[in-house]
């Protein structure tokens, strides 16, 4: 759901959320963990950069990232 600059999600697997991330920051990323993309996430973005966003889901499991020009890889 999008409200002005705000992506919603409740529960939502990071694969799935990583779509709608990529939209909205006009960005690729690639999770490379199969439990990983399983993971759920709940939240909302209100605007918050690419780097701001990942740091928020930091919080609620210790993932890792690394951002290339347009790229942002994930790991767990």
């Amino acid at each position: 759901r999008w409200i002005a600059d705000t992506l919603i999600f409740n529960k939502e697997k990071l694969k799935d959320l990583a779509v709608r991330m990529e939209k909205k920051f006009d960005l690729k990323i690639e999770v490379q963990s199969e439990k990983l993309k399983e993971k759920r996430f709940s939240g909302t973005f209100v605007n918050e950069n690419v780097q701001q966003a990942l740091e928020a889901l930091k919080l609620s499991y210790p993932l890792t990232y690394t951002i290339h020009n347009r790229l942002v890889i994930i790991k767990d």
